[in-house]
């Protein structure tokens, strides 16, 4: 009897290491993926702005490559105020070092890998066969790897402020990069709004000292050393007066008095 009691026991404490193990792994294995998922949904809403909404789109900024890249390094400095008050005093400067991936042309291969998935399951419903299973999987797993294999890894250095009180609540916000552009989804609107309208002051001294006449108001196309397009307001050059061009008339009459010769 007690040997049957001390198998149960051990069995039972078998089963609850085992279960603890189980445990342990799937809270790391969501630790590892829960990330990884957010980024994924991030790079969607930047990739497709259908899914979207505005309380996001309030919160986001966009930084150009040319103005704070160098590299493959970026350097982002917020405005001088609390990310959650808005407060200017008795601030606390946090810096954090995120490494991002970028990809090239995302969205032309996710939508071609999208259709042969879709191809390869009509086709695999239709007539049911190995082959058919076989291209389901490769175009299953092929759009995913090629995505992968045409990316890179970016460095962002953020600067933010905070103050003491609302420090302890202060994460790294949400950063996508795309192509030439660092997508920012910052906590809050206000937060959000001044670090806009510091760009756009930054952007109107730059536009002075080059010469412009107006503000930027659209990034730039193209390659990335390709200036911003800048609004200059509609009007038309005023027309430059030429000097007229002498004709020669000695020429033209000596060649038009010339008779031809008379046998």
């Amino acid at each position: 009897m007690s040997k049957k009691l001390d198998s149960s026991g051990s069995r039972s404490e078998s089963l609850g290491a085992l279960r603890e193990r189980s445990d342990r792994l799937a809270r790391g294995g969501w630790s590892w993926l829960k990330p990884r998922l957010r980024q994924l949904l991030y790079n969607l809403r930047v990739w497709l702005p259908i899914l979207s909404n505005r309380g996001i789109d309030g919160r986001t900024v966009r930084y150009w490559g040319r103005e704070h890249r160098r590299g493959l390094v970026w350097q982002i400095a917020l405005p001088a105020q609390c990310w959650k008050s808005g407060q200017t005093e008795g601030l606390l400067r946090r810096e954090y070092v995120r490494q991002v991936r970028g990809f090239e042309q995302p969205v032309p291969i996710l939508g071609v890998a999208a259709t042969v998935v879709l191809i390869g399951l009509l086709l695999f419903v239709w007539i049911p066969s190995i082959y058919t299973f076989l291209l389901l999987l490769t175009a299953t797993v092929a759009g995913p790897a090629l995505l992968w294999l045409r990316s890179w890894t970016e460095e962002v250095h953020l600067i933010i402020f905070t103050t003491a009180e609302n420090e302890p609540l202060l994460r790294c916000p949400d950063i996508v990069v795309d192509q030439n552009e660092l997508f920012l989804f910052l906590p809050t609107a206000a937060l959000a709004e001044a670090a806009m309208a510091e760009l756009a002051a930054t952007r109107r001294r730059a536009a002075r000292k080059r010469g412009g006449h107006g503000t930027v108001a659209e990034p730039p196309t193209g390659s990335p050393d390709e200036p911003p397009r800048q609004h200059y307001g509609f009007f038309r050059p005023k027309p430059v007066d030429l000097p007229p061009i002498p004709l020669d008339d000695d020429d033209s009459s000596d060649t038009s008095s010339v008779k031809p010769d008379q046998d």
